[in-house]
């Protein structure tokens, strides 16, 4: 049995703990919908080759930003420094950075980079 802990990906915020254990193939252990765009999953697979491929899956989608999953949270908030705050922080920056610069800069336009966090992606290269 394999465990792991992830965010899901936009297309997949409306799924309940059935479908997503019958579209993935996992048993959920744990959900909490930290808002209506954060999704936290814990789950357990029972073979780790379901886990590697839903990894894959989920990454390939779309991730929003921070500045739009938690709106009106500044980039310097206590609130990215701990909890969930901190651990959709580390996940975004993680999966954006699997992208080269040209997708990076694409998704970054398409999800206009609010004011008070450029400086935040100037700091660790992203724009």
């Amino acid at each position: 049995m394999c465990c792991a802990s992830f965010f899901l990906c936009k297309d997949l915020l409306a799924l309940s703990c059935q479908e997503l254990e019958v579209q993935c193939g996992f048993k959920v252990t744990e959900i909490v919908r930290v808002n209506p765009l954060v999704v936290y999953v814990a789950a357990a697979f029972t073979e780790k080759e379901k886990l590697i491929k839903f990894a894959a899956f989920n990454c390939s989608r779309c991730f929003l930003p921070p500045w739009r999953c938690f709106p009106g949270i500044q980039s310097v908030s206590l609130y990215y420094r701990q909890g969930v705050g901190e651990q959709y922080l580390l996940f975004w920056l993680d999966w954006l950075f699997h992208y080269d610069k040209n997708l990076r800069d694409k998704y970054l336009t398409e999800y206009v980079i609010d004011s008070d966090w450029s400086g935040f992606l100037e700091l660790r290269g992203a724009v």
